[in-house]
């Protein structure tokens, strides 16, 4: 029993150290997220312009960078980052995946992994591909199971293109696939067994935030123009302790 309670306290004396760290790195960090540019690299370049005169720091896109996965869309697309000066991540979308041929080896040349982890700010950001019909896929699914458990101590950011769950629509994570369906379900209890509050999520053109079973989803609008949507993005501002969104347009 003396060294159980040995162990627990060093647990506790590790992650209060953790937090204390986390709290002095702390700085306010500026996001800019957009979503389903679909290669409408017109409106990509409007919302870079927008993100830096707002003071951004990083740019994410939250998938959709392309119509099919075409090479030529991706290489469209890595051309304005580039040009555009600032630092970027991006995540797959389900439509990055649609050309299978050109797609799969074409991502990973022009923007190397499809999913990945870094820290900025104090923050932990954790960009995870689950646009493709099958799933995250087994591989993937153990290196999130364990990037996730620092979110216990850390502020935890989580990035993947289509929503987990939806209150109305079924245009969701397993929307063409039971199987799917179900991982999208153990994902959601995954991320708030280990201290996730909300996820950053495209796919459904429009922005909006909400919660369901302790999880919240705050939904980055299109990039692109979607019917009578005008394309806008995300800005995300992390500190002192809060986040704060804001929905900018893109003129």
């Amino acid at each position: 029993m003396l060294a159980v309670g040995v162990v627990v306290l060093i647990w506790e004396w590790r992650d209060r150290r953790l937090v204390e760290e986390v709290k002095r790195e702390e700085v306010e960090l500026r996001v800019a997220m957009g979503a389903d540019i679909h290669t409408d690299v017109d409106s990509l370049e409007k919302m870079l312009v927008a993100a830096k005169g707002k003071g951004s720091s990083l740019v994410i896109l939250v998938g959709d960078l392309t119509k099919v996965g075409a090479r030529s869309e991706l290489v469209a697309v890595r051309k304005v980052l580039d040009e555009s000066g600032m630092r970027f991540y991006v995540v797959p979308g389900n439509h990055d995946w649609w050309n299978q041929k050109t797609s799969r080896g074409a991502w990973e040349e022009i923007f190397g992994v499809k999913y990945q982890s870094f820290k900025e700010g104090g923050n932990k950001f954790i960009l995870v591909d689950n646009g493709h019909w099958l799933g995250l896929g087994k591989e993937q699914r153990q290196w999130l199971e364990g990037e996730v458990l620092e979110c216990r101590v850390v502020r935890c950011v989580v990035v993947m293109h289509m929503p987990l769950q939806h209150l109305w629509s079924t245009h969701v994570m397993g929307e063409d696939s039971q199987a799917v369906k179900a991982e999208a379900g153990e994902l959601v209890k995954l991320l708030v067994d280990n201290g996730v509050k909300e996820i950053y999520s495209g796919h459904l053109h429009y922005a909006d935030s909400y919660e369901i079973g302790g999880l919240g989803t705050n939904l980055v609008g299109a990039v692109t123009r979607a019917g009578s949507q005008k394309p806008e993005f995300t800005e995300v501002v992390i500190g002192g302790g809060e986040v704060k969104k804001e929905v900018v347009g893109v003129e």
